[in-house]
């Protein structure tokens, strides 16, 4: 995947950090740079979420899966790709690190260096943190230019007390993937109307004291069929239910292994409504 070749000038990138890119939160950030930078050629995607509110530009399947990986945490306020850092800042570190600070191909312009992402979480005393990203082949760290880059990146962060981490494509494994997507799947989208009346509160409310009385051995798809008949629901209606739950955290799971749906209920966890109590174990 290759930067399309257009023209890059001092005048360019202050003309781009007055529009704001790379800055902003939630909502209102704008990536340094865009899908759209770059050829069709790799892995690109762009994804909206519900909880920023925004459409995501992410550069690769690995920076895919930390998105996913990262929405999905309960702690969860906003996911900053493309994030800039300011060219005085990685300059300065380049020097004392004794390290040739990248340009752009064919200048001597010095590159705004960008964090593949900045994720912002509130903590147990409710005051937000940064974590700062980046997501490479596991094959690439052994380049010593790339590792070079790298320590720009680690010590940029430092200075402002991020914990800085590498992700590669051996980090986030398939199986949970697979399941993040299952979840996600069933967040309620913009504006959409409840396709079956409840869906959204009753329903969910109903299958959580229902999952307390209920067997442990069944198969969560089982459950779920069941459910649907008890109700007058047409079917698959309560697997949406049961995403719904799993993406507000009113029900957890391990994401790691099978898929959620085959698992026994007993693999299910309640969590109280009060904030601050344990999640309840669902038992027979």
């Amino acid at each position: 995947m290759g930067i399309r070749r257009t023209t890059v000038t001092e005048a360019s990138i202050s003309k781009k950090w007055s529009e704001g890119f790379g800055q902003g939160c939630i909502s209102t950030y704008k990536p340094w740079e865009t899908v759209q930078s770059f050829s069709s050629k790799g892995n690109s995607h762009r994804v909206h979420s519900t909880k920023t509110g925004r459409t995501h530009h992410l550069f690769s399947n690995i920076e895919r899966a930390l998105f996913l990986k990262a929405e999905y945490g309960e702690s969860f306020i906003d996911f900053q790709e493309q994030r800039a850092m300011e060219r005085e800042h990685t300059l300065a570190i380049a020097e004392v690190l004794k390290i040739k600070h990248p340009v752009y191909v064919g200048t001597q312009i010095p590159f705004v260096m960008t964090l593949d992402a900045v994720v912002v979480r509130r903590g147990p005393d409710r005051t937000e943190f940064c974590e700062a990203y980046d997501a490479k082949e596991a094959s690439a760290l052994i380049d010593s230019r790339v590792l070079e880059k790298l320590s720009i990146h680690k010590a940029y962060c430092e200075q402002r007390g991020w914990r800085h981490t590498i992700v590669t494509n051996e980090t986030i494994s398939r199986e949970v993937i697979r399941n993040l997507e299952w979840i996600r799947m069933g967040a309620a989208k913009p504006g959409e109307v409840e396709p079956v009346v409840g869906l959204f509160e009753e329903l969910p409310e109903r299958m959580l004291a229902s999952l307390k009385t209920k067997g442990s051995r069944r198969p969560i798809n089982q459950y779920c069929a069941e459910f649907d008949r008890s109700h007058g629901l047409p079917g698959g209606a309560a697997l949406r239910v049961l995403q719904i739950l799993l993406w507000r955290h009113d029900l957890s799971t391990s994401l790691s292994g099978a898929l959620i749906h085959l698992r026994p209920v007993s693999s299910l966890e309640a969590r109280k409504p009060s904030v601050g109590q344990f999640a309840l174990r669902l038992v027979a």
